[in-house]
């Protein structure tokens, strides 16, 4: 960024006033993070890198245009030039900030998941924005007024690229003044690049929150039905030293009898999390989580034993239990758990078979072999026996009971009574228990109870009050979790037999509700930047050159994501809504000045390429200085590089898009929507909208 202020200007001195704004701006910024009680996490971090390129844009502006009238009057002081070019520009510096804000603000009032994300990152950049623009108007003109000098290199590199871009601005005046004499077609190129957005939108994988590599990921690993902890705890030695061999590992952690999927102990399942290496160990693509996620697949298979299952962390822990989606297959009519069963393997076979899915499986079984002991309550009260006594019975033998608490050498200690393993190995151990009555005799617990094998499901959960079973599953390799939700869709409305239904939960949930949100969201963007321009310049037509530039923009953003293999989510809509911020500011720098000039009396066609070749270098200034700070979000790597990738890559394609072909769009609007606002129907004689303007004012 410094780079290519110092290359667009010449001059160290001149460098060194942005330079000065970005950590005024990044460190007041901070400072009211704190005072708002937020974090520096990933959305706050995103929105700084990106506000760097934006703080920085006012400064630039302003010693852009103090060099530029220091040139057009050497006779002139440092501090009278400064005053003169602050004249200029002080209206398009409130004016970029203002609608920056009227662009942010409207989106942190989103409700749910999304609205939380869009609200840090609004005010993270509004407020970044806000330093920003304050030091425009005070501290860079200082600077500008003790800094700055009447120097212009005569020799050497610094003398060529300035030429070179005096060469580069020259010519862009003229295409634009050839393309101004032709600018009615201006609007069909706009429709039509209306209808690519149409059209790419239709195309772009859409998600919620990229899976992103956290440094570890989990295993559910499930025996057969009935199985022991013992033949549990020897299959998860297996599976640990298969994930020690693999060098990307670091570290597993393993949990026997409890299952993270059910969220239940069972004897036949195991839970273990797999701790990676550092991301700067892991720099090749088969090092990610989701590239061992998928080896694990492999080699879990030839553990005959147990089905593993791998799965990735949730975009956000506590949203989900796991990556992917969850969904809730609901029996609507009370069906029974085998009857619910039988159609959850019918869901996850067809759901299995489509392309657009991979990894669909669910822990639930119907079939897990128990014992019931059916106790004669009758009995055990003719006995003399309580409930309480009996269930407490069989706690403290075969399970384990608290009793109470005690002191001693300064600590407290818990006393747990449990029957020896020995005694409670086998089935028949049960009848060695007895049971104290209420005068004092023991009962034996053969005399009031009888053993009996059942089949049934280890956990039975409900989800909005139906019998429900949870099916965990993910999108296929190079699709996104979008067309994952559409594809279950489909399976379901094809298999699911009358009196069941499906409902989303979790990250799929969040997805499924903040669908078709981008259309809104941008439009709110939009809405509320063309109202404050229509504020700003006291006219509903001259804002339209400015908002209708953007739509070039928003295409190269959706190209981008295309190219890049990307999804249009949660990030990539948040980079979409700073690329209208963005793209806007270049319309204001150009629009604004050639709006002056018109006003002074100024030809139409002149003012509009006065305009576009006087603000040349300060829209290229900016507009580089940001792309370029965008590259490292781009070609990301390590903790969350996809939210990065996401929202660097839309951004960056955008304003390259809107930066070398935006800025040929926009004079020729100007021109058309000027000539609408000058034109007064019913009138003998226009007020010259065609060009001819007397001859006064030809001579100007």
């Amino acid at each position: 960024m410094v780079i290519v202020v110092f290359l667009f200007l010449g001059s160290i001195r001149a460098t060194i006033i942005p330079a000065v704004a970005v950590p005024v701006s990044l460190i007041g910024t901070f400072a009211f993070l704190l005072l708002m009680g937020y974090s520096a996490n990933t959305v706050s971090l995103l929105a700084l890198v990106l506000a760097i390129g934006i703080v920085v844009d006012d400064a630039i502006v302003v010693v852009e245009n103090v060099e530029r009238v220091m040139q057009e009057n050497p006779h002139m002081a440092p501090h009278e030039a400064t005053l003169e070019a602050m004249r200029q520009i002080t209206g398009p510096i409130i004016a970029i900030s203002l609608v920056l804000l009227s662009v942010f603000v409207p989106v942190a009032f989103i409700p749910g998941i999304s609205g939380q994300l869009f609200r840090q990152f609004a005010v993270t950049i509004s407020v970044a924005m806000l330093i920003s623009a304050l030091n425009a108007l005070t501290l860079s003109p200082a600077l500008c007024a003790i800094f700055l000098r009447h120097e212009i290199p005569t020799r050497g590199p610094i003398f060529h690229v300035l030429r070179a871009i005096n060469i580069v601005r020259d010519g862009y005046a003229r295409i634009v003044q050839r393309l101004i004499r032709m600018s009615l077609i201006s609007l069909p190129l706009v429709a039509l690049i209306g209808a690519g957005i149409f059209g790419l939108a239709r195309i772009t994988p859409t998600s919620f929150l990229p899976e992103e590599d956290q440094g570890a990921f989990f295993l559910n690993v499930q025996l057969p039905d009935g199985a022991s902890v013992s033949r549990t705890s020897e299959t998860m030695r297996r599976v640990e030293a298969i994930l020690k061999a693999m060098p990307q590992v670091q570290d597993v952690f393993a949990v026997i009898g409890f299952s993270l999927l059910d969220g239940a102990n069972e004897s036949n399942a195991a839970f273990a999390v797999a701790k990676l290496k550092p991301f700067e160990d892991r720099r090749a693509a088969s090092d990610s989580a989701q590239a061992l996620i998928r080896r694990m697949f492999a080699e879990g298979a030839q553990v005959r034993t147990a089905n593993i299952v791998a799965f990735n962390l949730p975009p956000i822990i506590g949203l989900s239990t796991s990556g992917g989606f969850e969904y809730q297959l609901e029996a609507l009519e009370g069906q029974d758990p085998v009857r619910l069963g039988a159609v959850m393997q019918g869901v996850v076979a067809a759901a299995n078979q489509d392309p657009r899915l991979s990894r669909v499986f669910s822990t639930f079984t119907a079939s897990n072999p128990s014992i019931y002991l059916d106790i004669d309550r009758d009995k055990a009260q003719a006995l003399g026996l309580s409930m309480n006594d009996v269930f407490t019975a069989l706690q403290s033998t075969l399970g384990g009971f608290f009793v109470n608490n005690f002191n001693l050498y300064g600590r407290t200690w818990q006393v747990n009574i449990q029957g020896e393993a020995a005694d409670r190995r086998r089935i028949d151990n049960i009848w060695q228990i007895q049971v104290r009555n209420k005068q004092g005799e023991m009962v034996p617990m053969r005399s009031i109870a009888e053993l009996r094998f059942v089949l049934g499901p280890q956990v039975i959960t409900r989800y909005n009050n139906y019998r429900s079973i949870t099916i965990n599953g993910a999108p296929a390799p190079g699709r996104s979790s979008g067309d994952a939700l559409v594809a279950m869709k489909e399976v379901s409305d094809k298999t699911l037999p009358p009196g069941f239904a499906f409902e989303w939960t979790g990250t799929a949930y969040q997805e499924y509700e903040a669908a078709g949100q981008t259309g809104p969201i941008l439009a709110l963007a939009v809405i509320f930047a063309y109202l404050f321009l229509v504020a700003l310049y006291e006219s509903w037509i001259i804002p339209m050159p400015v908002l209708l530039s953007v739509s070039i923009g928003v295409l190269g953003a959706y190209g981008g994501i295309l190219i890049a293999g990307l999804t249009l989510d949660l990030y990539a809509q948040i980079g979409l809504v700073v690329l209208i911020a963005l793209a806007a500011k270049n319309g204001i720098l150009i629009v604004e000045f050639a709006k002056e000039q018109r006003e002074k009396g100024l030809e139409l066609f002149h003012a509009a390429t006065l305009g576009a070749r006087m603000r040349f270098r300060s829209v290229m200034m900016t507009s580089f200085a940001f792309i370029l700070g965008l590259i490292p979000l781009v070609w990301a790597h390590g903790a969350a590089q996809i939210s990065r990738r996401d929202i660097g890559t839309s951004v960056f394609a955008g304003m390259l898009v809107a930066s070398t072909i935006g800025i040929f769009l926009i004079p020729m609007l100007y021109v058309v929507f000027q000539r609408l606002r000058e034109w007064r129907p019913g009138s003998a004689k226009h007020r010259e909208v065609v060009g001819h303007f007397p001859k006064k004012q030809r001579q100007h």
